[in-house]
């Protein structure tokens, strides 16, 4: 229906006792160390597009020019429980910048090129997959329709928002990985409440340019402090502002995308207690050459010097996205269909129409009604209503942008 399911089971859910008699339980395993799970979040990504013309730098490394050239940048992966896909149950997603799936425009800026189709996502394996130990793999994750309109969330709202938030569907059973959850996030709330300021140290963990790992991914860890929570919208690019954190870290190629995790106080980083919290999402450095700041991905050897000062988008705007009308819409469609194969078909079509209602004021063209309304349809002659299934079918095709959308304009 959607590419593939991201629905996803929590990484350790609780099984129940046997009712009435529970019997002698086992001791929980042990937490790894909160460091442990950070850099088993993260995931390497390779953007690539063809050359356009000689402002786009592509080479060997002969320093020959070539016809696919690369951004590589880092992401992390997010659990969202769900309650209505089961005890555990949730939808799984890839967090990155919206950089880091667009092309560079054409002087070669990032992200202000058009939406790519889809990126490569390099994840660990729990097993080598050959004699020779490799223990990753590549996972190709959609980043637009054929349309070109976005398969992946952005902020509906504020276009300045540098993040990407895409359905994954990954398989638990061999590969190996850690999914941050909501729960987790440096709310204001939390900030308010554990009194997080800029005296608060921060960690961020993603790809490392000169050395990714030949066996698996190994991403570098980088230590620093919060150095700036304003309630003002701060200067990014030359006539824009944005919500952001300021931090006093070195960020350089290779860490758009990385997680940011504030730490809370304490020594103690073995037991299973929480001591970091996701505050956002690496965005780029400010340099000292320029009043225009830099996001921070690796393109072709591209350098500038770095004034210590990295700009993080706060994990809220990851949640904004979480909630906007077509990431509801999405998990409101897998439900139905988890609904309608258990036979319960009222339920199911009472929530494809609320999902097709929802999306149809969203923008009434756009490639997810479409496969709202072919689901709806499939539910409706299943559960006998073939008028209903058939005029449902006709609108769905019916369907057709009148004009395309700018990319700066896509949501």
């Amino acid at each position: 229906m959607l590419a593939a399911s991201f629905i996803a089971l929590g990484q350790n859910p609780i099984q129940p006792a046997t009712a009435g008699n529970p019997g002698p339980q086992p001791p929980p395993p042990p937490q790894p160390p909160p460091m442990t799970l950070v850099k088993k979040s993260v995931v390497f990504i390779q953007s690539n597009y063809a050359r356009r013309s000689p402002a786009d730098r592509c080479f060997d490394a002969d320093n020959k020019p070539i016809d696919t050239c690369s951004i590589i940048g880092t992401g992390f992966l997010l659990f969202y429980p769900d309650s209505r896909v089961g005890e555990g149950g949730g939808f799984s997603y890839l967090v990155t910048n919206k950089h880091m799936v667009r092309e560079p425009g054409p002087d070669g800026t990032l992200g202000k090129g058009k939406f790519l189709p889809a990126i490569s996502v390099r994840i660990n394996t729990k097993k080598p997959l050959q004699d020779s130990g490799v223990s990753f793999t590549f996972e190709q994750v959609p980043v637009s329709f054929t349309t070109g309109d976005l398969y992946a969330f952005v902020d509906p709202v504020d276009p300045q928002v540098d993040l990407a938030v895409i359905p994954i569907s990954l398989n638990a059973e061999t590969l190996d990985y850690f999914m941050i959850q909501p729960a987790l996030f440096a709310t204001k709330t939390r900030i308010d409440e554990q009194h997080l300021d800029e005296s608060n140290e921060i960690i961020f963990a993603g790809l490392f340019a000169p050395f990714t790992g030949s066996l698996r991914n190994y991403p570098i860890v980088r230590h620093g402090k919060l150095a700036m929570m304003s309630q003002e919208r701060i200067p990014w690019e030359p006539g824009i502002s944005e919500d952001l954190f300021l931090a006093d870290v070195m960020s350089f190629g290779g860490n758009s995308g990385s997680p940011v995790f504030i730490r809370t106080g304490g020594d103690n980083q073995t037991t299973g207690h929480i001591e970091y919290f996701l505050l956002g999402v690496m965005q780029g450095f400010y340099s000292t050459d320029s009043k225009v700041s830099v996001q921070t991905a690796e393109l072709n050897g591209v350098a500038k010097e770095n004034t210590g000062v990295a700009a993080v988008i706060p994990a809220e705007k990851i949640s904004g996205i979480l909630e906007s009308p077509r990431a509801v819409s999405r998990r409101d469609l897998e439900v139905a269909k988890l609904l309608q194969d258990k036979g319960d078909f009222k339920d199911a079509l009472d929530l494809y129409k609320t999902a097709i209602d929802r999306l149809t004021q969203f923008d009434k063209y756009h490639p997810d009604l479409v496969l709202a309304k072919m689901a709806y349809a499939e539910a409706l002659e299943k559960s006998g209503d073939k008028l209903g299934s058939s005029k449902q079918l006709q609108e769905a095709k019916a369907i057709k942008r009148p004009e395309p959308v700018a990319d700066a304009d896509k949501k």
